[in-house]
């Protein structure tokens, strides 16, 4: 990273605590059986951290076998960046795409037999094998050849999937499911977890008997890492468990996961409001006292969703401050009536530390009624990503202007 522009604005930004990202990455593959492979999850421009900077890292200091993404760009991004480990794509991928899938050495996951139809056809007409993982539908009814409780069914699907292993142009080395309920441990998420878990089996086991086998098999995401060890196979998936997010609330286990990103923001107003003045759209809040009003230099698109009107926190000086009328499209107004010595200029923390006080994603997350991973990936493009290490900013990636101003 040396060398880096570091050059950024300083409206809102994220600060993106790579040694903390580093320890949640120790912590996770400490969590894996020592033949167990690592396939880290880093769809979404790594859950809104900046999957470009951090999968070099993953790859060259914490031990990571795989890496995956959801769509082509994504993989394409990882490859530019210099990842040589292997990478799938979790999604579809139309299949005139084939001769990227090759360019680039991806994993493309197939799911139906008419697909495999298709991209068997376009990896004939590109000169190439395109790797393939065959994704097994176990309950979730997203992608997958479906294995069921019907054997009728199941054998039906065995059918398709042999047909698929037969096609030209197409080779396979790993099957794969996903638990749809591994992050909420409790009698009905056991339930499911374990149906799916022996759906899997039981087509692993017929694929076996007609003669094919593969080494990577995997089924665990982050919340089968943690609550259902005994599922592990080949390889396991995380994604947001490297960036410090617990995959759920009830959990077997808590593994001491570091939180890696914050988001920072300045006070770029100050303004009295006298009682029974309206602030913000739609007079969705009016002043039941005087009051002091902060104009905060962040808004939706930056990520701050609007659902946290006049119910999100924020720091300001190491105390929190209420969010108070509807957030806007780049700014929202929290009341500073209690922060006598509160200044133009002066931080915001939207979610992180401040001082003894900490307003974490999980927070938010909770208010917006939404889940964590979620809170990060909204987060604009227009928000510059800075990473620091040992305390120090060591890299900025600044989507708009790339550090040229």
């Amino acid at each position: 990273m040396e060398g880096t522009n570091l050059n950024y604005i300083e409206r809102t930004w994220a600060e993106i605590n790579l040694d903390n990202m580093i320890e949640s990455a120790r912590i996770v593959r400490e969590e894996l059986l020592p033949d167990c492979k690592w396939m880290v999850v880093l769809k979404s421009n790594g859950y809104g951290h900046g999957a470009a900077t951090m999968a070099p890292i993953l790859e060259r200091e914490c031990g990571a076998d795989w890496f995956a993404v959801a769509c082509l760009a994504e993989a394409i991004e990882l490859r530019q960046a210099g990842v040589e480990k292997p990478i799938l794509i979790l999604g579809l991928t139309q299949p005139e795409y084939a001769g990227l899938l090759l360019k680039y050495d991806l994993t493309q996951t197939i799911g139906d037999l008419d697909y495999a139809k298709a991209l068997s056809a376009q990896a004939v007409k590109a000169g190439g094998t395109v790797n393939c993982h065959i994704k097994i539908n176990t309950g979730m009814n997203r992608l997958g050849f479906n294995s069921t409780d019907d054997p009728e069914e199941t054998l039906a699907e065995l059918e398709k999937i042999v047909e698929a292993l037969g096609l030209p142009n197409l080779t396979c080395d790993a099957l794969y499911s996903h638990l749809y309920n591994s992050t909420v441990y409790d009698d009905a998420g056991r339930e499911e977890c374990y149906g799916q878990y022996n759906r899997f089996i039981k087509m692993r086991y017929l694929l076996k008997q007609r003669g094919y086998t593969f080494p990577n098999c995997h089924i665990c995401n982050s919340g089968g890492v943690i609550n259902y060890p005994e599922m592990k196979l080949d390889m396991c998936r995380t994604g947001s468990l490297v960036c410090g997010v617990q995959p759920g609330e009830m959990q077997l286990r808590y593994p001491a996961f570091r939180h890696v990103l914050e988001l920072k923001t300045r006070v770029a107003l100050l303004r009295e409001v006298k009682k029974g003045e309206c602030v913000g759209y739609s007079s969705n809040f009016i002043a039941g006292v005087d009051m002091k009003v902060a104009v905060v230099s962040c808004g939706y698109t930056d990520g701050y969703m609007r659902c946290n009107s006049n119910r999100g926190m924020v720091l300001i000086r190491g105390r929190r401050c209420r969010v108070i009328g509807n957030i806007c499209m780049d700014m929202m107004m929290v009341d500073v009536s209690d922060i006598p010595d509160v200044e133009v200029g002066d931080i915001v923390t939207v979610y992180g530390r401040d001082g003894e006080e900490y307003i974490p994603c999980a927070e938010a997350a909770e208010i917006a009624g939404t889940i964590e991973p979620e809170i990060t990936t909204v987060i604009g493009r227009r928000v510059p990503r800075v990473y620091l290490r040992g305390g120090k900013v060591v890299k900025v990636d600044d989507y708009l202007l790339g550090g040229r101003f």
